[in-house]
This record gives structure tokens, sequence and C-alpha cells, in this order.
């Protein structure tokens, strides 16, 4: 599957957008870019968000709707473009041109699995849960060249769900493991089921637990750190988060448009553990992690 695609599903009231993060492990560089339009009528308009983890500062680029295209693979916002082989960033506070040397897509099939065919109020799919940049970066304050680690996924749809939970992380520090989480309430009827899918890969395996595949997952909240347990069969996956100070971005509320207040972090932790019945699988932990939760 290939999930670098413009949609473009509706031409009204819907929003689509591709994230991509670039850091390094000496933490000099903790970026994420937010390429996206919103065909929302009373505001249609494409959109750079850039969010710098280090100064906790996200920045906001509007444009008209003339300056985004996607074309034979290509996504163009003015002077920004984002391929499966790169990215570059032109505005007047940050410069950022990143190669993708590496990248780890995962196997088979769409994330969501057959919930890609529903009517969510949000579609969301990885497209690279690993990979690696070589990046030149400039700011007011800091020139620089580094080598980092890259991730990539794609979001559409009319809104955000009314309470969701998103991490990624592919920092770890035994192995070379990935991580993807997302989930969010689904409208139905007079209750909100809680949808979900877990991707998890290491040593050339892919873990996937999610709603479709009769997979659990339970959420609760202690002294300021989150554990998430996920269950398929005789797998059990532990994770403690450790959120930091979080950052406001925007997101799209009812209809596409782009006036709800999303809070994010770019340096939260986490521990992860990984059994099969009593055998575990993997343990580690990883720093500068991607987490939005609103639960």
């Amino acid at each position: 599957m290939n999930a670098f695609l413009f949609q473009n599903l509706r031409d009204t009231n819907y929003f689509e957008g591709f994230y991509v993060r670039f850091f390094d492990r000496e933490h000099t560089v903790n970026i994420a870019c937010i390429f996206a339009v919103t065909f929302n009528e009373e505001d249609p308009h494409a959109f750079l968000q850039v969010f710098d983890g280090l100064k906790r500062e996200n920045r906001y680029h509007r444009y008209p709707l003339s300056a985004f295209s996607f074309e034979n693979g290509v996504l163009t916002l003015e002077n920004n473009t984002l391929t499966t082989k790169g990215m570059k960033i032109d505005t007047e506070t940050c410069k950022l041109s990143v190669e993708f040397t590496k990248k780890t897509s995962p196997p088979h099939k769409s994330a969501m699995g057959f919930l890609r065919k529903f009517p969510l109020q949000c579609h969301q799919d990885v497209i690279f849960i690993n990979g690696e940049g070589e990046a030149t970066f400039q700011r007011e304050d800091m020139s620089l060249k580094v080598r980092g680690k890259v991730y990539m996924e794609t979001t559409y749809g009319k809104s955000f769900p009314r309470r969701w939970l998103w991490l990624q992380a592919n920092a770890f520090k035994a192995s070379n493991a990935s991580l993807s989480v997302a989930g969010g309430s689904v409208p139905f009827l007079c209750f909100q089921p809680f949808a979900f899918f877990v991707l998890l890969t290491h040593k050339n395996k892919t873990y996937r637990f999610a709603t479709y595949n009769a997979s659990t997952l339970k959420i609760s909240q202690e002294h300021g750190t989150m554990k998430v347990t996920v269950r398929k069969g005789r797998l059990r996956l532990e994770l403690f988060v450790s959120p930091s100070q979080a950052t406001t971005l925007l997101g799209p509320s009812d209809d596409g448009k782009m006036d709800r207040e999303v809070y994010e972090t770019l340096d939260a932790k986490v521990a992860l553990t990984l059994k099969k019945g009593s055998t575990i699988l993997l343990e580690d932990k990883a720093e500068h992690a991607g987490l939005e939760w609103m639960l």
C-alpha cells in the first residue's frame, strides 16, 4: 500500500495533511512539520505548522489554496516541499532541508485495517514508522548539519475525535524498535467506542494490535504517568508514558475548521515491555517521543 497519497476525498468541510518528524539523539534538532489543507467553507486555506520541540514553539504559516499542490508524488506548499525522498522547509523563521536516507514502512496494509473504509471523523495512516535523514538546519540563532531520525504519517477527514491518544517513538535506547499508537472515540448511535491501532516493529517483525483484530486497550493515569496496556491473545504490551510540557498546535474541529487547540510534546518518555505469556520479547526505553492526549 502506498500511503503517501493526497486522498482529496471531499470538496468542502474537509482537511488533509502530512505530519513529519525529524530529530537527532543529541537533541540539537527536534522538529515536527504539518503540511496540510482545509476546505472548510468558512475559511478554506493551506497551511504549514512548524513545531520546534526544543523551543516549545509552534508557528502556523497560512497560505492560499492555490499555493498547495500534489503532483507526481511531490507535495508543494509555496516554497516548501515534501516527498518520500525528503523535505524542505523555507519560512522566515526556519530553513530545514532533510534527505531521507533510510525508511521503514509498515508492511502490507493500512494501519487502520478495514476501519479505513468507514465514514469516520478522522483517518490516519503511518507512512514511515522509522527512518533516518541527513539535514541542514538554519534558524535565527544557529546553522548546522545533523543526522537524525524520521517519522511520517498522513491524516484526513472532517475533524479530530472528541477523545484521542497519539504516541510515536523510534529512538529506543537498546534496540531499533519503533512504535506508533493512535486511537480515538468513534461516534456511533448513543455511545462512542474507542477504536485504536498499535504498530510495534522489532527485529524485522511487526506486532499489530488493533480494534479490528480483537485486541484490547486499557489506559490509566497516576501521578503524572500514563499506563497503556494492550493485549492480543498471549501477547501483552505495556507502555508507561511520562509527558513533558506540551505546546499548543491547531487541529480541525467540525467541518475541517482549524480552530481546535491541540496539545503536543516531542519530549515524552516511554518505557515499553512486550511479553508473550511470561516470556519477555522486548524491554526498552525511549526519549523524545511524540505525544498528544485528550482523554
